[in-house]
């Protein structure tokens, strides 16, 4: 955590804030049904991603067989607080994929 919060440091707040709130205006939802690659979901179990937002995304690409893995925080940024057990489950999704596998 202290990297992240280092890195964003280094950021003006302006420019933090105007990403943020991009972020906040944006969806993803409308692009989805168009997706046909596998997709690998990794979310907080609460906070504000976990909303109605997700709902939609679910419903959308629910027939896709998109992988859901929720981690037990409510945080957002869990590629920065969480980054082993991410990457642990990257490779593992992928692993169902390229025929390579990987070790547990």
């Amino acid at each position: 955590i202290e990297w992240y919060a280092h890195e964003m440091a280094k950021t003006p707040p302006e420019v933090l804030v105007s990403f943020f709130e991009l972020i906040c205006r944006s969806s993803a939802g409308p692009f989805l049904s168009r997706v046909s690659t596998p997709m690998l979901g990794l979310y907080p179990s609460g906070g504000r991603i976990t909303g109605p937002e997700e709902e939609t995304i679910r419903s959308v690409i629910a027939e896709k067989g998109m992988k859901y893995v929720k981690f037990p925080t409510q945080f957002h940024s869990i590629q920065f607080m969480l980054p082993a057990a991410c990457a642990t489950q990257v490779l593992h999704f992928c692993a169902q994929f390229d025929g390579v596998s990987c070790r547990e």
